[in-house]
């Protein structure tokens, strides 16, 4: 689901509610990370089992391209993988990190986008 807060964030009163304003386009609704481009027209979205990969056209709105089917990206599956970021190189890859399961290292994952 997509939410926004009725104010700009930080203003007025500590607490709000928030407004649901759409459906996010994947096939799961686990969505347990999310990374936007610095230049605000590419957007990651992480479940357990899948990353999916959604591109925004200048002026369109966030929720408008959120509600579209994003496309699958490369992706194995990893313990409690939680974390999803783009690479800051030329082509495009992203990481994916997990939650610690104890281990003194935890591996972070490159992959190339489609």
């Amino acid at each position: 689901e997509i939410y926004r807060t009725p104010t700009v964030w930080g203003s007025g009163n500590a607490q709000m509610t928030l407004i649901k304003v759409g459906d996010v386009g994947t096939t799961s609704s686990d969505i347990v990370g999310c990374d936007i481009s610095r230049n605000g027209r590419e957007i990651l979205i992480k479940t357990y089992g899948s990353v999916y990969y959604f591109c925004r056209d200048q002026g369109a709105s966030l929720v408008g391209v959120l509600e579209r089917t994003g496309s699958r990206q490369p992706y194995a599956q990893e313990p409690q993988g939680e974390a999803v970021c783009f690479a800051n190189d030329r082509n495009g890859g992203f990481y994916t990190l997990s939650e610690s399961t104890g281990r003194s290292t935890t591996p972070l994952y490159y992959y190339s986008r489609n």
